[in-house]
């Protein structure tokens, strides 16, 4: 039998200094280490059985597992390879992050098994990680989201999450006088005058996208403009913050469903839609 050939990759953003990835394919490899950090596990294929602390569990995939600080991790049993996303994040992080949503503090040294509320924001951040293009507003909000999510989880749901609409607005405010800058959450939280968390929730629920999609939306539209009044595409994407022009291209054709070059021509493209 040929041997398996396991994978492990670590990646770290500059962006994100409390945190970083670890990516997993096929391992064999059973670990043993004490848990320092909030680290979030998304399970894509296991059937290990795990100890954290005094705590037996098996794993459960495309569920999302958070080891809490405070315990010792162990692999009891891997009858298979396994393929996980790791995301380990300093405790420092998770703390701010309940004290901005005024949700109480629960003891330590948990292992939590959580579904879609978080595996979805985990996957997404890893994604991003991956994507040497992906902005640094995108990577904080899908961080900041899992964080916000996981302390929500956590707390019981308690805890204040109503954000005034004027945050709302000064955060829009700044994207649409900024949109061609790379613009940190951070510093649209400090303009919107709340919590990274506060505004996340909030500027979701009234806009139905996140911060670092609308700002792409605004670059796109922008650069349509520009377009349409015949500046030349690659000008266009520069002039609206693409510094790359596959990137622009590949959000550009998601918005409007055809190429800048296409659209600037007034050309049909045909769509053909399969019925189910």
């Amino acid at each position: 039998m040929d041997p398996i050939k396991g994978e492990e990759e670590i990646w770290r953003s500059p962006e994100l200094p409390d945190a970083y990835a670890h990516w997993v394919r096929n391992s064999v490899h059973h670990k043993n280490f004490y848990n320092d950090t909030y680290t979030f596990v998304l399970i894509l294929r296991s059937q290990s059985t795990l100890a954290f602390g005094s705590h037996e569990f098996q794993t459960k995939e495309h569920r999302v597992c958070v080891l809490e600080p405070g315990a010792v991790f162990r692999h009891l049993d891997m009858p298979a390879p396994e393929t996980v996303q790791v995301l380990f994040v300093a405790p420092e992080s998770v703390e701010l992050g309940r004290h901005e949503q005024a949700l109480p503090r629960r003891e330590g040294g948990k292992a939590l098994l959580s579904g879609q509320l978080l595996s979805g924001a985990l996957a997404e951040l890893h994604d991003s990680l991956q994507r040497p293009l992906a902005s640094a507003l995108e990577r904080q909000s899908h961080l900041a989201m899992l964080v916000a999510n996981f302390v929500r989880l956590r707390s019981g749901g308690a805890g204040g999450n109503a954000v005034e609409e004027r945050a709302v607005r000064r955060a829009k405010d700044l994207l649409h006088s900024e949109f061609r800058r790379s613009i940190s959450l951070q510093e649209l939280a400090k303009a919107a005058g709340t919590s990274r968390f506060h505004l996340l929730h909030s500027f979701k629920r009234r806009l139905g996208v996140p911060p670092h999609t609308y700002q792409t939306l605004l670059r796109t539209a922008h650069a349509r403009a520009l377009i349409l009044r015949g500046e030349l595409v690659c000008d266009a994407a520069t002039e609206s913050g693409f510094f790359d022009q596959s990137h622009f291209l590949r959000y550009f054709k998601r918005s409007y469903g055809m190429s800048p070059r296409d659209y600037a021509r007034g050309r049909r493209v045909s769509v053909v839609v399969q019925r189910p």
